[in-house]
């Protein structure tokens, strides 16, 4: 089936992935794969950002606009503060 469009025939991608032209892997530019995956070097998020089995207070990740975060376990190397208070 020929379709004039090279990259989607209507909403289905002919091609294995969107990319740059100067797609390296875990080098430069950035790439969208026809299974879902992506690869960019920086990213803007507009909103929220969570794990696709988050549950508020039971499972997965949640970070939102104005900063506010649940994990289930953290991991922090170096130090931190709470409040302006450091910790180490």
């Amino acid at each position: 089936m020929q379709f004039q469009d090279e990259l989607a025939g209507g909403i289905v991608l002919i091609r294995p992935a969107l990319q740059s032209p100067d797609f390296q892997p875990g080098t430069s530019g950035w790439c969208v794969r026809i299974d879902g995956s992506a690869e960019f070097n920086d990213i803007t998020v507009r909103g929220t950002l969570e794990s696709a089995n988050y549950v508020p207070g039971v499972s997965g990740w949640h970070l939102d606009q104005n900063g506010s975060a649940e994990f289930n376990d953290i991991t922090i190397r170096g130090g931190t503060s709470l409040g302006g208070e450091a910790f180490y």
